[in-house]
């Protein structure tokens, strides 16, 4: 194997004169960090190589890195003076009050309203009937006409003893209201409220 040169030595002899540096061969540079160079110790000629075995005879294998080591960091700087506060500003005076401005002038009227929905029916000619029962063996029914022109609202039944009610309501064309009783003792009424209804 070839004997390499020293970096230091290597760059002594290419300063040394300007033929010699004349004399260096530029070749594709490789990509790795270091270079390998070929060193002519008869004419100090240097030339690049990918590896040192491609010296000749004549030549010696040098290398040096691409990159030089990093300096040491620098000493920080001293920090500056921090600068005097300004002046604090005057107050602005407050300013004048506006003028109350004018009234507008009235909107139209609003369109009038959706009209609303009719209420319930109203009634009159209202009054309340009764009619007293009739019995016939053991059962008693009493019947509650209204007048004439007239509808059953409601109506009810008033007993009297232990009679049981089995059937109590408004007829079935309006006109009253009907109750019917079994009858143990006593006898029974049936009301009836009647009214019209527009």
């Amino acid at each position: 194997m070839k004997k390499l040169l020293s970096r230091s030595a290597v760059l002594a002899t290419v300063v040394g004169g300007v033929g010699v540096v004349a004399g260096i061969a530029v070749a594709t540079v490789p990509t790795s960090a270091t270079i390998q160079g070929c060193y002519n110790t008869t004419n100090g000629q240097l030339r690049v190589v990918h590896d040192d075995s491609e010296c000749r005879n004549a030549e010696q294998g040098i290398a040096w890195n691409q990159i030089g080591p990093q300096g040491p960091q620098g000493i920080q700087g001293i920090q500056g003076i921090q600068g005097i506060q300004g002046i604090k500003g005057d107050k602005g005076d407050q300013g004048i009050q506006g003028e109350t401005g004018a009234p507008g002038t009235m909107g139209p009227q609003g369109a009038p309203g959706a009209q609303g929905v009719p209420g319930p029916a109203g009634v009159s000619n209202y009054s309340v009937v009764q009619g007293a029962g009739a019995r016939s063996n053991a059962i008693t029914v009493a019947f509650a006409y209204c007048p004439t022109g007239t509808k059953v609202l409601g109506g009810g039944f008033a007993q009297f003893g232990d009679d049981e009610v089995t059937q109590s309501g408004p007829l079935s064309d309006g006109r009253g209201w009907y109750v019917s009783l079994t009858t143990k003792q006593g006898g029974s009424w049936a009301y009836a409220t009647c009214a019209t209804v527009s």
